[in-house]
């Protein structure tokens, strides 16, 4: 058996865990803003899980408020960061059609690219009585 000494040291509890808090969105916003500048996909998409593993979805359509990371779309579009412009798409921040301006201004085949491998309609005009963006 045990006498009392051999638990000398021990507390009855065990020590709690340090718990850090998630950081708010608009801090990660800034972060995949400055990832996407960079081109850092890894980061980009660690920041994207992180956000994704501290939100509530909404009750009703079960989204997450992704639309935050819009302007990370377009720092990566503007830096011809075609990865982080692909991944983003894939992870559903946003749609080609909503950055077409973004794409013209960056002049870029691979950018172009990605669009098209994400469903962009190269023919589609960009408003009534407007050609399409590259017609």
């Amino acid at each position: 058996m045990y006498d009392s000494t051999d638990f000398i040291g021990l507390s009855s509890a065990p020590p709690s865990p340090r718990h850090t808090p998630p950081p708010p969105p608009e801090c990660l916003t800034a972060i995949l803003l400055e990832h996407a500048r960079a081109g850092r996909l890894q980061n980009a998409h660690a920041t994207i899980c992180q956000y994704m593993s501290t939100q509530t979805p909404d009750p009703i359509t079960g989204r997450l408020e992704l639309r935050l990371f819009y302007e990370s779309i377009k720092a990566a579009i503007a830096n011809r960061h075609t990865a982080v412009v692909s991944y983003l798409f894939f992870m559903r921040i946003g749609e080609p059609s909503l950055y077409v301006y973004e794409a013209l201004e960056a002049r870029s085949t691979a950018i172009f690219q990605v669009f098209l491998n994400h469903g962009w309609d190269i023919n589609k005009p960009l408003g009534r009585n407007k050609a399409p963006p590259l017609g």
